[in-house]
């Protein structure tokens, strides 16, 4: 009796037809078996009909019991490896011994073909509603890819991380050339871009440097009818004009005129020392130097009404500010500093008052204090209530001078 051959058993490497193979090759083992055993019976009976013929008999025997063992070693050999339908993963195969890496079987309660390991049960292929097809996918959750490098620019996934990465760090270049420029980075939506300096505003610009507006322009600027502004000398009428060597030895200047511009009112400029120098038509009157001091047309210091004051209530060490003022102190005495300390300027002056019932000191700390008309040097005594002057004559050398100084 023929044994019907098994159909194609199920295959890992073919998901889409596995389910639908092991039905139909479970399906066939039965008959299988049947016809198997059937087979089995028919030997033995051929064996005992063959009793007579010992040769026959013993040939028949041993192929039927080698269709047999055959029939026997394939069943149990796939019975190891597809262990059928199972409510819950099995620790063992059918016949109770350990399972084989590649054992199968078909879960019912998760209703999905599983795989042994070696170590655990998975499932044997994905379902098909698991996966993302390649045209269209639509994934869910938080779906993530590797992050491309900074400026790449290729068809490669972008990430978020990658699109932050591409702000741009660098401000924006203010009065350059007008470009449309090759950056692959973007602006952030809180960039700031910075003051255009190179522009003055409609609204009280607040101009710097050399403001010219012309050389002897046909129509001066006119501000209000108030004043008109010219850069050269060219004859206008006006009230105050701005001139650049105007053939004054002054230099560059602002200048009053009268309405005619023939006869100058007066001017002020400053020159290349930093002086600033008032006067009427062409004669200095008044300057205020660079480092601050007022002089006369004769280049004399001008002094103050009064002599502001400095009241000390402790020990006290002179300070360039106290220049041109009186310290009134009530105890602890003064001290002079020396020239490499506070370089105090020659001709500084600045008067003492003791103002206490106690005489109080004046002392200097590695430079020269002279007393007037005396031979006496160093630290000086104000007597109560005592009045002193000092003055600095070199850049080392004070003179001090007054009533009750010994």
């Amino acid at each position: 009796m023929p044994i019907t051959a098994l159909p194609t058993p199920p295959s890992r490497t073919d998901a889409a037809n596995f389910n639908a193979r092991a039905e139909a090759f479970l399906g066939a083992l039965p008959t299988f078996a049947t016809e198997a055993n059937a087979l089995a019976t028919t030997v033995n009976t051929s064996a005992t009909n063959a009793a007579t013929s010992a040769t026959s008999s013993a040939t028949q025997a041993t192929n039927a019991a080698a269709s047999a063992t055959s029939a026997a070693a394939s069943y149990d050999a796939f019975d190891d490896r597809y262990l059928g339908s199972k409510a819950a993963n099995p620790t063992l195969d059918n016949d109770g011994a350990a399972l084989l890496t590649g054992t199968l079987h078909w879960n019912s309660t998760a209703a999905e073909m599983r795989v042994w390991t070696g170590s655990a049960w998975v499932a044997a292929y994905v379902p098909a509603g698991s996966y993302a097809p390649l045209a269209s996918p639509a994934f869910t959750g938080v779906p993530t890819a590797p992050t491309a490098a900074a400026d790449t620019n290729t068809t490669q996934l972008a990430t978020t991380a990658f699109v932050l990465a591409q702000g741009s760090a660098t401000a924006p270049v203010i009065n350059g050339t007008a470009a449309v420029g090759t950056s692959v980075r973007f602006a952030r939506a809180d960039h700031v871009h910075p003051s255009d300096s190179s522009r003055a505003p409609i609204a009280s610009p607040q101009f710097t440097g050399s403001v010219g507006i012309g050389i002897a322009p046909a129509t001066p600027l006119d501000v209000a009818g108030r004043g008109r502004f010219l850069q050269d000398s060219a004859a206008t009428t006006g009230a105050i004009i701005l001139r650049q060597n105007a053939g004054d030895t002054v230099g560059a200047y602002i200048q009053w005129v009268n309405n005619a511009n023939s006869g100058e009112k007066g001017w002020i400029t400053v020159n290349t020392a930093g002086d600033m120098i008032f006067g009427p038509a062409s004669t200095e009157r008044l300057r205020i130097t660079a480092a601050g001091i007022i002089q006369d047309a004769s280049a004399l210091e001008l002094g103050y009404k009064d002599i502001p004051q400095n009241a000390k209530t402790a020990a006290y060490t002179l300070a360039l500010t106290d220049r041109g003022k009186h310290i009134s102190i009530t105890t602890g005495g003064i001290i002079i500093p020396a020239n490499a300390s506070v370089a105090f300027p020659i001709g500084a002056t600045i008067v003492i008052h003791n103002d206490s019932a106690a005489a109080q000191s004046i002392s200097i700390t590695t430079d020269t204090l002279r007393q007037a008309g005396t031979s006496n040097v160093g630290t000086r005594t104000l007597d109560v209530y005592g009045l002193a002057t000092l003055i600095k004559v070199k850049a080392t050398t004070w003179v001090i001078s007054g009533a009750g100084l010994s």
